[in-house]
């Protein structure tokens, strides 16, 4: 059979604020009308999802926590594969359901634990695919969508090359005080400072206090 293609993107969690911790809840592929053998995978820690994987091995390796380890922790690859060239148009996408949870105290005498949770969204797709009539059919751009509850959704769009394509990593930080989780996203190097210093750019400094282990600054470490 011809193959149409296959578009990767790895997905990183570069760092959280104290105290928190990622879980993803469900992944769901969507499948567009009338694709002819649209195949997306999931490749996590703890196996391969596949959009005919069976409930029970499903819930065998989901949910999972995310674990930093080293200022970095390995979220997904994302595996969007046209097998045939006549698919075009609108390719599948992958949903990544996800919980973030921070615990920690705020008060000097630590008598009192917090807790603050937010529910959130992370999307991998790609623009139109471009079928037969095209002279290369993959298509020009990944996207990652991701989005914590109210808030709104934000859009990374990855261009395709001919190298290995950048990682879309995130930086998540929690304010118990104000009971906020905040996630920014990048494309751009492994370098912690460098996502903290292109994401976080223009936040108030009250905020750039609550992250300052992000930055090496000091600023958060009261």
């Amino acid at each position: 059979m011809p193959i149409g293609g296959t578009v990767y993107q790895d997905v990183y969690i570069r760092s959280t604020s104290p105290g928190t911790v990622m879980t993803v809840t469900d992944v769901r592929f969507v499948i567009p009308n009338g694709g002819y053998a649209w195949w997306p995978t999931l490749a996590i820690n703890g196996g391969l999802v596949t959009k005919d994987l069976s409930e029970e091995r499903k819930k065998a390796i989901i949910p999972f926590g995310v674990e930093i380890t080293n200022s970095s922790a390995f979220l997904c690859t994302a595996g969007l594969t046209s097998q045939n060239v006549l698919d075009s148009g609108e390719g599948p996408r992958i949903e990544i359901e996800f919980r973030v949870r921070s615990t920690g105290h705020i008060n000097e005498d630590k008598s009192i634990l917090y807790t603050t949770e937010k529910k959130g969204f992370i999307t991998i797709s790609t623009d139109h695919w471009g079928g037969p009539l095209s002279a290369y059919s993959r298509p020009d751009y990944r996207n990652v969508t991701y989005q914590l509850a109210d808030s709104s959704p934000v859009n990374l769009p990855n261009r395709l090359g001919v190298y290995k394509p950048k990682d879309v990593s995130f930086v998540i930080a929690a304010d118990l005080e104000k009971r906020q989780i905040t996630m920014h996203g990048n494309i751009v190097t492994n370098s912690v400072q460098e996502i903290a210093q292109s994401t976080f750019s223009g936040v108030s400094r009250d905020y750039k206090r609550a992250v300052g282990w992000v930055f090496g600054t000091g600023e958060g470490a009261d």
